[in-house]
């Protein structure tokens, strides 16, 4: 990876109570798997109150409250991809608009 590119942190808050965590595994392994080339981190975050969100660098790209369902994997996808395209997290892709 060259400096000029982007470099992704991104972040999986699922809820324990739930027992999310296997979603939340399964989704960081397939985002991890498409774009390792631009990642430098991927956490999983425990959390409480049927939370299941994605972030990118600090920017949520998904939340399970706001869209009221389970994100797709192409959606999640497409917004990273869009990310990275763009340089900054744009509202306007947001995958649950």
């Amino acid at each position: 990876m060259t400096d000029d590119q982007q470099t992704l942190q991104i972040t999986i808050r699922y809820c324990r109570p739930c027992q999310f965590l296997g979603r939340a595994c399964w989704i960081g392994q397939e985002l991890l798997a498409t774009f390792q080339d631009y990642t430098a981190s991927l956490s999983l975050e425990p959390d409480r109150g049927g939370t299941f969100d994605v972030l990118i660098n600090g920017d949520t790209v998904f939340s399970k409250h706001e869209a009221g369902r389970y994100p797709e994997l192409r959606e999640l996808k497409e917004a990273v991809a869009s990310y990275l395209e763009e340089g900054a997290w744009a509202p306007k892709h947001a995958p649950h608009s």
